[in-house]
């Protein structure tokens, strides 16, 4: 397999360290599917202008769940012909304030589950 036929899945795509991987990796002939939250849109769509439509294509959603991974997985497979061979998976987040060991309920804990750890575990490459 050559790198212009290669696909790599980028979670957090739009921050610092994921639009700086998918700047390199379609700099080496990767394709790109850059993943990440609503609030990101714009800096995706910014970063797929840069990289241009043939190299990158992003996708703002809720990743905590099988059926969003579906939606981007099939919208991703659609604009670059295929699915994601190879992935990166630095999502991550902290809302800030007070640390989670800290906190009372259960709620800031949750948060952090959900952004760090389900949006991985549903992953964008797995079985379908």
């Amino acid at each position: 397999m050559t790198t212009t036929n290669r696909i790599a899945a980028i979670t957090g795509g739009a921050g610092a360290l994921g639009s700086e991987l998918a700047r390199t990796l379609a700099a080496k002939g990767y394709k790109v599917a850059l993943f990440d939250t609503e609030r990101s849109k714009e800096r995706l769509a910014t970063l797929v202008g840069q990289l241009g439509p043939d190299k990158a294509f992003g996708y703002a959603s809720d990743f905590a769940s099988d059926a969003a991974w579906g939606a981007a997985l099939d919208a991703a497979k659609a604009a670059l012909g295929g699915l994601p061979t190879q992935a990166a998976l630095i999502a991550g987040g902290w809302a800030g304030g007070t640390p989670v060991h800290a906190t009372t309920d259960d709620s800031s804990y949750q948060r952090m589950i959900t952004t760090n750890v389900d949006s991985a575990y549903r992953r964008p490459i797995r079985p379908r």
